[in-house]
């Protein structure tokens, strides 16, 4: 048998599953590391301004960083209005902040911030409205979002000084592991 007729088939099959298992592989790969720190973001304020500041802890503000949110924990969902996995994401994240906002021990310790990559505030708005989005939405800077983060959506905790506590990049399947991480983390930080 020739060398060549051999090794060719093989060579495809190679080629076959690098692209199918490469994606995937790669998504686990680029979400942002817990441990890490957060990039100090210029975030603007996108619906009624002066509400969402206050939600956040923030007096008079439009712009403002994350370090500035007044919070010991901060679950931050990094999205795109155009993003398909996004938007199949919000009503999850949106029962993730009802959870929050009904939980006692939740709610004094945690406050929820979505951040979109869009530049037209009134983008945000629509999107708001569509998918029944009741925690506060920034507009972040479209190419440092891109820089920073390979894959969209992540949906992230940070504590006060913008570590990344957990992170979860893609489609979100079920709330529960998150649920049970960040209750954990609320437990070591009201100790």
């Amino acid at each position: 048998m020739n060398t060549k007729s051999w090794l060719f088939p093989w060579a495809g099959l190679a080629l076959v599953l690098v692209l199918i298992l490469a994606p995937s592989a790669a998504l686990g790969a680029e979400g942002p590391v817990p441990g890490s720190t957060m990039p100090a973001f210029q975030l603007k304020m996108a619906d009624s301004p002066e509400a969402s500041a206050a939600n956040l802890g923030l007096k008079g503000v439009k712009t403002f960083r994350l370090s500035q949110v007044k919070t010991k924990l901060l679950v931050a969902d990094i999205f795109s209005v155009y993003c398909p996995v996004c938007q199949n994401n919000a009503p999850l994240v949106n029962q993730l902040f009802k959870i929050i906002q009904e939980d006692p021990e939740l709610n004094k310790n945690i406050k929820m911030l979505g951040i979109s990559l869009e530049k037209n505030p009134s983008e945000l708005i629509v999107y708001k409205q569509k998918f029944e989005v009741k925690f506060p939405l920034a507009l972040g800077p479209e190419q440092a979002i891109k820089k920073s983060f390979k894959y969209l959506p992540v949906l992230l905790v940070l504590d006060q000084n913008g570590k990344i506590l957990m992170s979860h990049s893609g489609k979100i399947e079920t709330l529960d592991p998150i649920l049970m991480e960040l209750r954990e983390l609320n437990k070591k930080i009201s100790q």
